[in-house]
């Protein structure tokens, strides 16, 4: 109702309902990565447009360190494989064992670099202070918890683990993004994460500052008006009241 209070009252002396901190209440919490009770969290959602656009981005920065790392492997692998079967052009079963294994060793040794790498990127960048990639930076984008925040690590890692292994598979992960009500991939659903755009946006969910009609002004008083009795303490508590208060400031009763 806008009445001035003392701060150690209970309830308003005008309106009579409870006094709470001008803050904006948190909103709930939960364990795990459950989605919060729907009406909570922002709902500005990155378009699928810019998240595909800056996964080409991120592709192509990506791409080029682990090309060159592959490329040189590789090509040492070969250099290895034909100096060895030059000196002896006869079948030897032991030299095809040992070439079989230092394929797949090279190949083990590639896909942990680029496994390393692509944590770093993605992982670490995304549970960084930028909360996105460089491909999401320049789309203006970037990757939150279910409330706007920024995650953490571990949470960024099992987003990477999941779109890694689960949403590329036929794409089907990234295509969920376009069914779901928050416009979340596979990965973003199993990790608990959002990708939102970068305007600005209010919370939903939190309770706002009830709107009280204003009372009618009268020209005079109303037929047969009786003016309300005037306490000093209240009659049910026996808290001291203020001049003129209409509910008690200890139990918020009616005067």
């Amino acid at each position: 109702c806008g009445r001035d209070n003392s701060p150690e009252v209970a309830y308003c002396q005008g309106c009579g309902n409870p006094m709470v901190s001008g803050q904006v209440p948190p909103p709930p919490v939960y364990g795990g990565y459950a989605a919060p009770q729907p009406g909570y969290g922002p709902t500005n959602y990155a378009g699928i447009g810019a998240r595909f656009l800056a996964l080409l981005i991120d592709g192509a920065i990506i791409g080029i360190p682990i090309g060159i790392v592959s490329f040189v492997l590789s090509t040492m692998m070969a250099v290895r494989v034909i100096h060895r079967t030059s000196r002896d052009t006869s079948f030897n079963p032991g030299m095809a064992a040992d070439t079989i294994g230092t394929f797949i060793a090279g190949f083990g040794i590639i896909m942990i670099i680029s496994a390393l790498l692509s944590w770093a990127y993605f992982a670490m960048m995304e549970s960084s202070g930028w909360q996105g990639t460089v491909g999401k930076k320049i789309m203006g984008i970037k990757v939150t918890d279910l409330y706007g925040s920024r995650i953490t690590l571990g949470r960024a890692t099992i987003r990477l683990v999941v779109k890694s292994f689960l949403s590329s598979w036929l794409m089907i992960g990234y295509i969920m993004a376009f069914f779901t009500q928050r416009k979340q991939s596979l990965h973003d659903m199993i990790a608990g994460t959002l990708v939102l755009s970068g305007q600005p946006y209010s919370p939903m969910g939190y309770a706002q500052p009830q709107q009280y009609p204003q009372q009618p002004v009268y020209p005079q008083q109303p037929p047969a008006y009786v003016p309300p009795q005037q306490f000093s303490t209240c009659p049910y508590c026996g808290g001291a009241l203020q001049p003129n208060a209409r509910f008690c400031s200890n139990c918020g009763h009616n005067l």
